[in-house]
Parts: structure tokens; C-alpha cells; sequence
């Protein structure tokens, strides 16, 4: 038969995993706040923060493509002058955004 420290030993050392599997779940795995099924509808300015986000994320992505060693100085160019463009008309301090060969 089983002694009864051994027995203790097995109880203790199962209580400790069981113990530490639980605080690992707590603050390791478990997602905190309440689960939200639905998202929310988004007002007209959200709606044009996404679109505008939407349509730069496919411009780096999709036409300037790959950050590749070989073709990177031009496709540095197209980044700056696409960044360029999409500041232009910018003036919410007071100052135009211009390049830096322009100042």
C-alpha cells in the first residue's frame, strides 16, 4: 500500500500544479473586461477614419509592394510622395507640410 506521506506528497504537489495552473489562466490566458458579441456602429467620422485607413494600408501594401533591398530607393520614393500627397492641404497648426528640400 501507499504510505501516507507519500500520499500527503502527491496531494501537495497536485494542489501546487493545480494552484499554479489556475493563476496562469487568471492572468495569463483568460481575456479580462466583459465579451462583447457585436461590435458597436460607427458614426460617419469613423466611417472616413476607416475608409482613409483602408485606402493607405492597400497603397503600401498593394502598390508599393515589398520592402526589397534592391528596389528600395525607389520604393522610397513612392512612399514619400505618397505621404506628401496625402498631407497636402494640411494646415491644422497653421504651417504647410512640405518637403524637406522645400524649407
Amino acid at each position: 500500500m501507499i504510505g501516507r506521506r507519500f500520499r500527503g506528497s502527491l496531494l501537495r504537489i497536485a494542489l501546487a500544479v493545480f494552484v499554479i495552473g489556475g493563476f496562469v489562466w487568471f492572468f495569463g490566458i483568460r481575456m479580462p473586461g466583459r465579451n462583447i458579441s457585436a461590435a458597436a456602429t460607427l458614426n460617419e467620422s469613423e466611417l472616413a477614419l476607416r475608409a482613409e485607413l483602408m485606402g493607405d494600408v492597400k497603397t503600401l501594401a498593394g502598390d508599393i509592394g515589398e520592402r526589397n533591398m534592391n528596389r528600395y530607393p525607389q520604393l522610397l520614393l513612392r512612399i514619400h510622395s505618397r505621404q506628401f500627397a496625402s498631407f497636402a492641404g494640411f494646415t491644422a497648426s497653421g504651417a504647410a507640410v512640405l518637403p524637406k528640400s522645400q524649407r
